[in-house]
Parts: C-alpha cells; sequence; structure tokens
C-alpha cells in the first residue's frame, strides 16, 4: 500500500516546527509528491484501495491544514497552500475513479495493447543498473516527448518498465540507491558499459 508518511512534502509540512524552505523546494517536493501518488493509482487495480488511500491523504492534508491555520501567531501560509493544493488534487482523483467505475467503458484504451518482447538478464542487469540510465537518460533531458516537451521522472521509468516487462516497487527510492552511493561505485553499471564497448571495438581493430 502506498503511504503517504514516506513522502518528503508530508514530512515537510507535518513537521511542527516554522518550516524555513523556499517555495522552490516545496514545489518540488510537491510535484513529486504527486508523481508518486499517480503511479501508485495507475498500477493499483482494486478501486477499494485506490479511494481509501485517498481518503487517506486528504484526511492527514486537511490535519495539517486545520493545525496550521489554528497557529494565528505562527501560522506557514506555505503550509497551508500546499496543504490545500494536496486535498484539491485528491479530490479531483477521487473524482475521476468514481468517473471510470460509473462509465468503464469511455476509459477502455483503443487498440490492442503491445508486449514488449524484451526482458532483463538478471545474472547480469539489476534494477539499479537499469536506474543508472534512467537517471543519466533524465538528468541530461535527452527524452522528450513526441512534441518536444520535457517529461516527469515517473514517464520516463514507465516506459523502461514497460520495454523490459518489470515493475520497480519504489522508483524513487531505487533513484536514491543510485544518487547516495559512492562516488566510485555511483556510475558502476555503466562503466561497465563503457568497457564492453571499448573491449568490442579493440577486438574489431579499431583502437589498440
Amino acid at each position: 500500500m502506498w503511504r503517504v508518511s514516506q513522502t518528503n512534502l508530508f514530512k515537510i509540512l507535518s513537521n511542527e516546527v516554522a518550516i524555513s524552505n523556499t517555495a522552490s523546494e516545496l514545489e518540488t517536493a510537491y510535484e513529486e509528491f504527486v508523481e508518486r501518488l499517480i503511479s501508485y493509482l495507475d498500477s493499483e487495480n482494486d478501486n477499494v484501495d485506490r479511494i481509501r488511500t485517498l481518503n487517506l491523504v486528504s484526511l492527514e492534508f486537511d490535519m495539517i491544514k486545520a493545525s496550521e491555520l489554528a497557529c494565528r501567531e505562527k501560522r506557514d501560509a506555505l503550509k497551508v497552500l500546499y496543504a490545500e493544493k494536496v486535498i484539491s488534487f485528491v479530490g479531483k482523483e477521487l473524482d475521476l475513479i468514481h468517473y471510470q467505475m460509473k462509465y468503464p467503458k469511455y476509459f477502455i484504451k483503443a487498440g490492442a495493447v503491445w508486449k514488449s518482447p524484451l526482458f532483463l538478464n538478471p545474472d547480469i542487469i539489476n534494477h539499479v543498473d537499469v536506474m543508472e540510465n534512467i537517471c543519466g537518460y533524465y538528468y541530461t533531458k535527452g527524452i522528450t516527448t513526441m512534441d518536444g516537451q520535457s517529461i516527469s521522472f515517473s514517464q520516463l521509468t514507465n516506459g523502461f518498465e514497460f520495454l523490459f516487462n518489470f515493475k520497480f516497487a519504489d522508483i524513487y527510492k531505487k533513484r536514491g540507491e543510485v544518487i547516495k552511493r559512492q562516488p566510485n561505485k555511483r556510475t558502476g553499471f555503466l562503466s561497465q558499459m563503457t568497457a564492453a564497448i571499448v573491449q568490442e571495438s579493440r577486438e574489431q581493430g579499431y583502437y589498440p
């Protein structure tokens, strides 16, 4: 089950101490929160669990908002603003689920579902290795939408999952495993790929 308490936005807004985070940092935490919640909603097929999770999220942020509004002298406007944004977003997602349940035929995707014939070889590549590649594509902004717009981290990750027929348990946790590694291990698999390409080049006689 997706847990709101594990998100950075919830940890920041539920902190009783006055926050020093900038609006930019809060917006980043909010965007990550929305991406993670949408990723959960898209992967969960049980509407009861989806609705219960959204109800819990709405309740938690409603309590944060109420608690902040009660502190007249130390009220933090940013906390109230982002709590309201989450509550509004969750309300829209609940409406969408209710529409899906009431009018399911309008949410059926047209066309046959394409199944990728590609799979990861677990003896050679693990999920952290794949995440190294994803991070490289994402942070260099090398992948865009059809009309040239930037994509979200979850969109890019979902593309890799679909292409290679696997699922990350938590894409942000897995990204953290890559980013937080020691410098000499941070891009270990990318270094392996470099070595493999160099070796193939040498075997074909292009470089000594």
